[in-house]
């Protein structure tokens, strides 16, 4: 199992907590930890990616604002569908920005694999349980990615797409 963060005081944390603990209870999965190791992530010194995900990418279009005053949440967007392009070159300048890099640049999408669903649990509890229950649908992607180097290790780091804490668009 991998976790992962563009930001190293996080991945330093997480490693110093599972190399002190022997087993991780994940969401009622007992995992045995056996060893920690701290992966770097490509140079990207030229400024350009291949990012190939290894879980399937989930990612919401844009919210809009029409009627004005009111804000309607996206939809989910499978990998292929139309209007996928454009929601994932947001997500990824966002992303960058966020961290505080420049502007990255999906060039092209070179490959889709096979959707695949994902029972998920969003946020929240009360003492019944979770109180969010649903599926998750995505497909893993190849892109192609411009933009500085900074940025594009940071994307390698935390993810593509939605839903990347739950372990969507993890790039390998």
């Amino acid at each position: 199992m991998e976790f992962g963060s563009p930001v190293g005081e996080i991945v330093e944390a997480l490693a110093k907590d599972f190399a002190m603990i022997p087993i991780l209870d994940w969401g009622g999965v007992a995992l045995n930890i056996e060893a920690v190791a701290h992966l770097e992530p490509p140079a990207f010194a030229s400024g350009r990616g291949r990012f190939r995900t290894v879980s399937p990418v989930a990612i919401k279009s844009e919210l809009t604002r029409e009627p004005e005053d009111s804000r309607t949440g996206g939809v989910w967007i499978l990998p292929g569908e139309a209007g996928f392009d454009v929601a994932l070159s947001h997500s990824l300048r966002r992303k960058a920005e966020t961290f505080g890099y420049g502007p990255v640049t999906l060039e092209a999408i070179t490959w889709i694999g096979r959707q695949r669903s994902f029972s998920v649990v969003g946020h929240g509890s009360d003492a019944s349980g979770p109180l969010h229950w649903g599926k998750k649908t995505g497909a893993p992607v190849e892109i192609e990615v411009s933009g500085p180097p900074a940025a594009l290790q940071a994307l390698w780091s935390c993810g593509i797409g939605g839903a990347t804490s739950a372990g969507f668009g993890w790039v390998r």
